[in-house]
Order: C-alpha cells, then structure tokens, then sequence
C-alpha cells in the first residue's frame, strides 16, 4: 500500500475518534452549544435599557443601583418588590450594578452567559438522564432558541 495512502487513513481514522468516544463527543456538542449560543445572541451588545421592567428593576431601584452591600442582601432576602420573591435576580441586578454601573452592555452579557450556561447544563442532565447525545442537543438549542 502507498505511504500516502497509509498515512491519508490514518489522519481520518484520527479524525474520526473524536465522534467515537462519548466523553469527547458530549465535550464538543456541548462547546458547540455555548459557543453557537453566545455568537446568535451577541448582538445583544448594541441594545439599551427597555422601558418594560428595567426602570423597576435596575435603573431606578436604589437598592440595586447601590450594588453589592450588606444592606442590599438583606433587602434581597426579604423584599417582595414587583410582586415576587426572588432574592437571586436582585443579587445578579446588583452585582451587575457593582461592576458594570448602568452600562447596559454588561447586564445584557451577564444574562447572555447565564443564558449559555443554562442551556449547557439542560444538554448535561438531559444527556445524563436518557443517554442519547443529538437528542439532548436538539431540545437544548430550541431551548436557547424558543426562551429567547
């Protein structure tokens, strides 16, 4: 047989052990998912605060505006401001606060890597509960895609 023949074999049964092995396949389905979602939503970079809930939540909440303090987490553990109770979204507000001030662009890139990793860890449990690898992936992209 010609060496490079021998040798043309060898780089694709190289190449193709990646797809074999169900650690190196679930690895690349899952950076294929984070990064496909990150590069979709990326344009989140050139949008503003929203008239909705951000002036409510953000932009004109003293609590969160402060950023990270020992008053704030307390208010966060016991407020009910706009009607729930959920002292995470108020931490994540004002941490964004902390780093980013009011810079819109930080808080939408914090929501989009939350948003990465959920879908990462949906394709992990789902992966992990049935053992099937593509059907994970495909309810973990319309998860990024239909929660958008």
């Amino acid at each position: 047989m010609p060496v490079a023949a021998t040798q043309a074999g060898e780089r694709t049964s190289r190449s193709g052990r990646i797809f074999r092995s169900p650690g190196q396949r679930k690895l690349l389905c899952g950076l294929l998912l984070v990064v496909v979602t990150l590069a979709l939503y990326n344009p989140v970079s050139r949008n503003g605060f929203v008239n909705f809930d951000d002036d409510r939540y953000v932009t004109d909440n003293p609590q969160v505006r402060a950023g990270l303090r020992w008053s704030t987490i307390s208010w966060a553990f016991a407020s009910l401001d706009q009607a729930n109770w959920h002292p995470l979204t108020w931490l994540s507000h004002a941490l964004d606060c902390q780093l980013f001030q009011l810079n819109p662009v930080g808080h939408h890139y914090t929501n989009l890597l939350l948003h990465a990793t959920n879908a990462l860890l949906l394709f992990l449990v789902l992966q992990w509960f049935t053992g099937y690898t593509a059907r994970s992936l495909m309810v973990a992209a319309l998860f990024c895609r239909a929660s958008s």
